[in-house]
């Protein structure tokens, strides 16, 4: 019975930190997107980037990198490169579409 019960904790401590890292990324997100808005509204070129865009460039590498590590296919500098390749692509690719 305590197997069980050890079985149960784990799953919802899994679950729990799952959720806290997926508040926190939307808090990150929000904050650059707020970020961003004030910086167009004191610069008249400045586009301000959406919220989503935010949330995704964020969200997925996090998610890549996470998966990577888990299946021990990625060490923990593999991990931070992988994740500062994807965000440098991601703004290489942003500055080209018009």
């Amino acid at each position: 019975m305590t197997s069980d019960q050890d079985l149960l904790l784990k799953e919802n401590l899994k679950m729990m930190t799952d959720m806290i890292i997926l508040c926190a990324t939307l808090a990150l997100s929000l904050f650059f997107w707020v970020l961003s808005l004030t910086i167009s509204s004191y610069s008249g070129t400045f586009q301000p980037v959406s919220p989503w865009r935010w949330l995704f460039s964020i969200l997925v590498p996090l998610m890549l990198t996470g998966r990577a590590l888990k299946r021990k296919s990625l060490n923990y500098s593999g991990a931070l490169g992988d994740v500062t390749l994807v965000l440098e692509l991601k703004e290489h690719t942003a500055t080209q579409i018009p």
